[in-house]
């Protein structure tokens, strides 16, 4: 099983590991974020939050294009 875009390999035998860990942390990870987000939205000015989404959109940007470029050359070596 490979991972996005990592060159990881889960074996054959650890994939339902895998499955199962992913299924019990997603919601673990999504209350986490969603409890720190209660936690400071009245402390959180909205000019920070501008601030973290233009961070979070490069961040976004630049993964993205690295992708696609890896693509084209992916493409180009067939």
């Amino acid at each position: 099983m490979m991972l996005g875009a990592f060159r990881a390999n889960i074996p054959a035998e650890s994939i339902y590991h895998f499955f199962f860990g992913f299924l019990a942390m997603t919601p673990i990870w999504f209350g986490f974020l969603a409890g720190t987000m209660y936690v400071l939205a009245k402390k959180i000015k909205i000019s920070h939050l501008v601030w973290i989404n233009r961070v979070c959109g490069t961040v976004l940007i630049i993964y993205g294009i690295k992708l696609v470029y890896d693509g084209i050359l992916m493409m180009l070596s067939i």
